[in-house]
């Protein structure tokens, strides 16, 4: 068995992985903690980042905005040119 641990370390050696020299130096209790605090301080940050359901909606949101304003410049610019056109022809009756 030693043999191998041997192969294992000189196997981590080279590929420039640390060797784990300090095994048994944490209790038990205290990586639970460890990852227990690191587990909420990643779900907080989850918390606050959109889900991709809220992100698809404020896409859609922001295309149908995008559509209405085209289709109202199109409608205003259509409008005044039709103004344009009358008051332009009328003046010529």
């Amino acid at each position: 068995m030693k043999d191998w641990i041997a192969r294992l370390d000189d196997f981590l050696k080279m590929t420039g992985n640390d060797i784990l020299t300090h095994a048994c130096k944490i209790s038990h209790q205290k990586a639970l903690k460890k990852a227990q605090d690191e587990y909420e301080k990643y779900h907080q940050q989850q918390l606050q980042q959109p889900t991709q359901a809220k992100k698809d909606f404020i896409r859609l949101i922001e295309q149908t905005a995008g559509k209405l304003k085209k289709k109202k410049l199109f409608s205003l610019i259509r409008h005044c040119a039709g103004s344009s056109y009358i008051a332009v022809t009328s003046g010529f009756g």
